[in-house]
């Protein structure tokens, strides 16, 4: 998420990271030194080019319709996407607190409810430590939800270039590694190299230890060192993504502490607490599907291919539009360009 002052005027104008300038700063040049060219052109030669008629309105109109339409469904989808991770961090959070609820075992427990069945102090005399078992339980828990929720970071990151083009950017790699040091201080060491085998990072000289990611992040914060190349490849063959992974850590640990009506395990979760669990997990699925989804799926090409082509031809036809020695050189060079910013700045 990019933050910016909302406060004031001046700074978003000079923005630079996360806006359309780094997308359109190439065609932007192009149709710069296109339309000076074209109108130094026109002044040395007294060229007219013809006055733009109905075609042109036609033409104008119709591409407007349907940046403008497509600028909408992008707003949509970026809504659409904000929704679902709130929604997937919130479900998140009632699993978590609900987990918390059902587990049974601790003193605290005693102190606020006098009536504590007989049972229950029976089987506390049976198992001393049922307790620091129901702790165990809750740490676990609580550290595979956290790794789980890093783990939808590290995937927004990697998704599209990684996971559909098979390479990401030295930058993008460095900010991978941030991510991978805090599943290493989050999941237990075979964990951690199940998740980490299964990001797809083909980088052989990858930190291998806690010790040598910190040694990495040591004293510098501002992006990968120079040495690092500026792409690194990822593998695209069918493999188990992490976040599937990790769903199977968390439901390992929910399931081997059932609490079934035997009393095989007096410290973990009752049995008919278990579905609204599993479905509080499944919910969570859904959501991070939905936001892989939204950052895996282009525009339809059709689409995409109208709105480009009239876009192409819209703009070479600006000189003939626009262009025109007695409006002077703002009307012939600064609105044209300021008119190409606009539109490649809708679709770029």
């Amino acid at each position: 998420m990019i933050f910016y002052d909302n406060t004031g005027w001046i700074l978003p104008v000079f923005a630079w990271a996360g806006t359309v300038w780094p997308a359109i700063k190439k065609p932007m040049m192009i149709l710069t030194c296109y339309i000076f060219v074209t109108y130094m052109f026109e002044v040395r030669f007294n060229f007219d080019w013809g006055e733009s008629g109905p075609a042109t309105s036609v033409i104008s109109g119709t591409l407007s319709f349907l940046l403008i339409f497509r600028a909408n469904q992008a707003y949509i989808r970026y809504w659409d996407g904000r929704t679902s991770v709130t929604l997937f961090f919130t479900t998140l959070r009632d699993f978590m607190m609900l987990a918390f609820l059902y587990l049974h075992g601790t003193k605290a427990k005693e102190n606020i409810w006098t009536t504590t069945p007989q049972l229950t102090r029976k089987l506390e005399q049976l198992y001393p430590d049922i307790c620091e078992r129901a702790s165990k339980v809750r740490v676990d828990l609580a550290r595979l939800i956290i790794a789980y929720a890093v783990i939808l970071k590290l995937h927004t990151r990697i998704a599209y270039d990684g996971y559909c083009f098979g390479e990401i950017s030295g930058e993008t790699k460095w900010l991978v590694d941030w991510d991978r040091l805090r599943l290493m201080q989050l999941l237990k060491e075979e964990e951690f190299w199940i998740i980490d085998e299964s990001i797809g990072i083909d980088d052989v000289d990858s930190g291998g230890s806690l010790d040598q990611l910190i040694e990495q992040f040591s004293g510098r914060h501002h992006g990968p060192p120079s040495s690092w190349p500026k792409s690194f490849p990822v593998l695209l063959e069918p493999s188990c993504r992490p976040h599937n992974v990790m769903m199977f850590f968390i439901r390992e640990v929910l399931f081997n502490n059932v609490n079934d009506a035997l009393n095989t395990c007096p410290w973990g979760i009752k049995e008919r607490f278990v579905p609204p669990l599993s479905k509080l997990l499944q919910t969570t699925q859904f959501h991070f599907e939905h936001i892989n989804m939204i950052i895996t799926t282009p525009m339809p090409l059709p689409y995409a291919c109208l709105c480009r082509s009239l876009l192409v031809i819209f703009l070479a036809s600006l000189p003939s539009m626009l262009e025109d020695v007695a409006v002077g050189t703002f009307g012939s060079l600064f609105v044209p360009i300021m008119l190409a910013m606009a539109l490649l700045g809708i679709d770029p």
